[in-house]
This record gives structure tokens, C-alpha cells and sequence, in this order.
């Protein structure tokens, strides 16, 4: 059986080359870990190495190799040629395909087991990744995310206070996940992964939004290719997108605030009760955008204003109906209040046994937020 290894030789952004590293035994290894073979034929080649890729292809088979890097300079640089690889995997025509992950020894003693590197492997696993040789770098056992819920489970409780995320995944009232991605920098690689691993976890629809930063306004090329081959839609926001939210309607459907909320707030989770079904969670305006829309000052102002995560609370539908219509208020320092004046007996004991607080968390009292409060009541007046 013929078996043929290409690997471009070069680094991206340092000298030596590939065959360097994959000498005494290191290429032997990989190889036969992927086939169980050791007798094979390698190619060299002399261009930059995007992505750092192994190729091995056999009879009907064509295999993608991705290395760890041996001289990470930081968390994300250990993995971060991982969805270069993943693009070019899943734009292969290749019928008969698979993708790996070889890790490499670093030359300084770092952790490659943190929260954030094991959440890294799982969305790895999560679309299929084969490690061939993690056990012996790694003290626990890889296993892929079960869920859209499960990832956004894991990401909230072992992440959120520990980095400052750029990617946030939500379920919207169609039950369709929901990614609000940074692209700049570094970002555009866990958005690039996340974004692939959450379409594989679910039959419904993937929509990534793509946040404009800085000169970078999209994820690179290939990656769009990539994600919009597997059925993820882009839509890439800009202030054009944001001031027709704002302008179309009173309910606003702005994917800012959307994502605003949940990087203030967290997940979807009804702050006066214990619903956490992302489909019947809504974010809901503490300043009304209705009432902004009065205000005499810019356009960009009103939409920073409407936008702001810091003007608004995630409720369930009942709970957003009873604040709009003023049967639930709520008083500068947090107190949640039931006005008890057009209310039938049994509607009362309902609203009353919904509510599981009775205020607001001290944390949710922000100056910001009660300036809206206070803008709010003022409004209402």
C-alpha cells in the first residue's frame, strides 16, 4: 500500500523549517498512528506551511494532520493553526477524509491543560477531531461538547470570570443557534471553531454574527468559504445593520444587544424567575426604546442607549409582558414590585408565586442601570 506525506516546509513567522521538528522518529510516529503503517514516501515542499498540516493520503484516503505548536507563545498559540486546518479540511473535494491533532513537545514547560485549553479540545472532538497521541500529554480524557446547552453550560461556569470572551452562543425563539463572533486578532480563531463546532451539534440553523473591529472587517476568506459550505449564515453587523434595527420598530431585535446582554448578564435566565429556556427568553429594555426614540439628541446616541447591555435585564415572555405593561416595576434599589391595583386575587397568588426574588442581585444594581431605571420611571410619569 502506498502511502504519501506532504508537508510544507516553511514556518509563517520564524526560521527553520517543518522537517526539523518531525525528525528522530517524530514523522514515524505520527504515521503510523494515522495508518499503522511506518513505510511511507515524504514530500518537502518549499512553501509556507498555513495551517500546520500534515497531509497523508492512502489508496481512498486522504487524512489532515494538525500540529500542536512547540514554541507557544501563549494559550491561544498552541491551537490556533487548528482552523486553518479545519478550512481547509472541510473545503477538500476529497470524499473519503479525516482530521487529527498531533501534539508536539514544547520546548519551554507550559500548561496545556487549563479550563480554556480543555474547552479548546472538546469543540476539537465536537466536530471530529482524532487525537492521536493526547494521553500522553493530557491527564484527563477529551470528550466532545453533547450539546449547544452543554457548551454554553461549561462555557459559563468554568470560563466566564477567567477571560474576557469574544464568541457568545445563544438559542433563539426558533430553537436556531446563535453566535455573536469577534473577528479581530486572535478572536477570529475560537469563532472560527466554536462556530463550526455548534453547527455540528444541532439540525437546526447556525447564524454568525460578525461584529466589525478595528480594520478587520469579516473572518478571513477561507473560513467564511468553509462556514457557509457546512450551512452556517454570516451576517456581518455594522452601524448601516444597527440603525435599521432601531429605526424598523419599537421592539428591538438588535444582534448588539443581544450580545451585549450576554456578555453583562451571562446566558438567558429570567431574572425574576427560574426559566432558563433560551427560547422563551428575551432581552428586555429597562429604559423603553419607544422612549428613546423621543429623546432629542443624535442617532448614535439613541442607538448606544438602545443597545447598551447595561439597559436591560433577560426575562421570560410572561415576566417581559408584565414589566412593559407596568404590572411588575421595579425601584432603584432592586425591589421587585407587584401593582397590585387592576389585579384579580388569582391573578395576583400567580405573579406572586412566579416571582423567586423579590430584588434584584446587588451586582445587577449597576449606577448604569439605574440611571435607566430612573429614566424609565420618569418616562412613565
Amino acid at each position: 500500500m502506498m502511502i504519501q506525506v506532504t508537508i510544507n516546509n516553511k514556518f509563517q513567522k520564524r526560521e527553520g523549517t517543518y522537517k526539523d521538528i518531525l525528525n528522530n522518529g517524530v514523522l514515524d510516529d505520527l504515521v503510523k498512528k494515522v495508518t499503522g503503517h511506518t513505510d511511507y514516501d515524504v514530500k518537502y515542499i518549499d512553501k509556507t506551511n498555513r495551517g500546520r498540516l500534515v497531509v497523508i493520503e492512502q489508496e481512498n484516503e486522504k487524512d489532515f494532520v494538525c500540529l500542536s505548536d512547540d514554541r507557544p507563545a501563549g494559550r491561544n498559540s498552541y491551537f490556533q493553526s487548528f482552523p486553518t486546518t479545519v478550512n481547509k479540511y472541510i473545503l477538500d473535494k476529497h470524499t473519503n477524509k479525516r482530521i487529527f491533532y498531533y501534539n508536539l513537545p514544547t520546548l519551554d514547560k507550559i500548561n496545556i491543560e487549563t479550563d480554556y485549553h480543555r474547552m479548546m479540545y472538546r469543540l476539537m472532538a465536537t466536530i471530529g477531531t482524532e487525537f492521536l497521541n493526547a494521553t500522553e500529554y493530557l491527564k484527563k480524557p477529551i470528550v466532545a461538547f453533547n450539546s449547544v446547552a452543554d457548551f454554553i453550560r461549561i462555557r459559563t461556569n468554568e470560563l466566564s470570570r477567567k477571560q474576557n470572551n469574544s464568541t457568545y452562543v445563544t438559542v433563539d425563539e426558533s430553537s436556531n443557534t446563535v453566535i455573536y463572533g469577534k473577528v479581530y486578532g486572535a478572536n477570529k480563531y475560537e469563532t472560527t471553531l466554536i462556530s463550526i463546532a455548534m453547527n455540528a451539534l444541532t439540525m437546526a440553523k447556525t447564524t454568525l454574527y460578525e461584529f466589525v473591529e478595528k480594520n478587520l472587517k469579516e473572518l478571513p476568506k477561507a473560513s467564511r468559504n468553509a462556514l457557509e459550505k457546512i450551512g452556517i449564515k454570516i451576517v456581518k453587523i455594522d452601524s448601516e445593520i444597527e440603525k435599521h434595527e432601531f429605526e424598523k420598530g419599537d421592539s428591538l431585535r438588535s444582534p448588539k444587544y443581544i450580545s451585549n446582554l450576554l456578555a453583562i448578564c451571562g446566558p438567558k435566565h429570567c431574572a425574576f424567575c427560574d426559566c432558563d429556556i433560551p427560547q422563551l427568553i428575551q432581552g428586555a429594555h429597562i429604559y423603553p426604546v419607544a422612549d428613546i426614540k423621543k429623546l432629542a439628541v443624535p442617532l448614535e446616541k439613541k442607538i448606544e442607549m438602545a443597545t447598551d447591555g447595561k439597559n436591560g435585564l433577560w426575562l421570560c415572555n410572561n415576566h417581559h409582558k408584565l414589566l412593559d405593561s407596568g404590572i411588575i416595576t421595579l425601584s432603584t434599589n432592586g425591589d421587585i414590585k407587584i401593582n397590585t391595583e387592576a389585579l384579580e386575587k388569582t391573578s395576583l397568588n400567580f405573579i406572586k408565586n412566579s416571582l423567586v426574588l423579590s430584588r434584584l442581585p446587588e451586582d445587577v444594581i449597576t449606577p448604569n442601570f439605574v440611571s435607566y431605571l430612573n429614566k424609565r420611571i420618569s418616562a412613565a410619569s
